[in-house]
């Protein structure tokens, strides 16, 4: 084989596995990165649904209040 077409194979491989790794890192990324946004939405479903109990409790103590005054 000629000089150049070693070279030109070489830069050829190096180039698919530069690319390669850098897809697989950022889908890495992007993978970590949805989680943590899945964590964020959890902990705010769970706020959520800590508020609308603490709500539905004052709401039961105001009409609770109003019967009895």
């Amino acid at each position: 084989m000629s000089e150049s077409l070693v070279t030109a194979l070489v830069s050829v491989g190096g180039t698919v596995c530069g690319s390669l790794m850098g897809v697989l890192t950022a889908q890495r990324l992007t993978d970590w990165r949805l989680r943590q946004l899945e964590e964020k939405v959890s902990r705010l479903s769970q706020l959520v649904e800590r508020v609308c109990r603490l709500e539905s409790l004052l709401d039961a103590r105001a009409r609770k209040a109003g019967e009895a005054g």
